[in-house]
């Protein structure tokens, strides 16, 4: 029983702790905002743009090829799991059976002289 409650308490102060650090934080900050540089306040040129679109069509096309690719190994297992080719898993299946539960014994009230 006592393990229970300490583990109770840990539980509980692990639980609440980031909450209540978190809750906590905004009174540390500073009262003043940052300095913003100005040096970037301006609108992107079309060179930056074009930079841009080109990066992200080149992450395009590379996530459709590996999308493509795993279409591909998937209808692969699926065929091979449809022929009996797919080597077999380490698991039984069906799981073996096992034997009914019994219930737990009562003991029987006490006797009262």
């Amino acid at each position: 029983m006592k393990i229970r409650r300490v583990l109770a308490t840990a539980v509980a102060l692990a639980v609440t702790t980031p909450a209540a650090l978190l809750s906590v934080s905004p009174a540390y900050a500073d009262a003043k905002p940052t300095a913003q540089t100005q040096e970037k306040q301006s609108k992107p040129t079309i060179e930056e743009l074009e930079e841009a679109a080109a990066e992200a069509q080149k992450a395009y096309d590379k996530a459709a090829q590996a999308k493509a690719a795993g279409i591909i190994e998937t209808r692969k297992t699926l065929d091979e799991l449809s022929n009996g080719t797919h080597p077999p898993s380490r698991w039984p299946w069906p799981p073996p059976s096992r034997p009914p539960r019994t219930p737990p014994r009562r003991r029987p009230p006490p006797t009262r002289p």
